[in-house]
């Protein structure tokens, strides 16, 4: 069965296919590190300490802060769900492509092949 994932990308009716997955790992790998590093820094601003100085009247450093760390979140969260309807698409198109290309051969009840 694992042969059959690459019998189904290098096969020619498969041409779209095998572009569509080559474009999503591509947009994956640019992604990930992308996703990575924005949440990174979100959850750095959110970490950072006001000083004491800094008196009620300024409490919209806490509200950037907070929204920062809510779109860090928002960015996550979208990747993630993102990444797993690809995944989910690439292997109901892979079933769909086994399930018509498959070879069934019945055996009678000595084990001798059926034609």
């Amino acid at each position: 069965m694992f042969t059959s994932v690459f019998a189904w990308f290098f096969s020619p009716i498969n041409r779209r296919g095998r572009r569509i997955f080559i474009w999503d790992i591509l947009s994956f790998i640019f992604l990930l590190p992308l996703t990575v590093t924005c949440t990174l820094l979100g959850m750095r601003t959110l970490t950072e300490e006001l000083p004491p100085s800094v008196s009620k009247t300024f409490s919209f450093l806490r509200f950037q802060q907070f929204s920062i760390a809510m779109f860090t979140v928002m960015l996550d969260v979208f990747v993630m769900t993102w990444f797993l309807v690809r995944i989910q698409y690439h292997f109901k198109h892979w079933l769909h492509w086994y399930r018509r290309s498959e070879i069934v051969i019945l055996l009678d009840y000595e084990g001798e092949p059926v034609e």
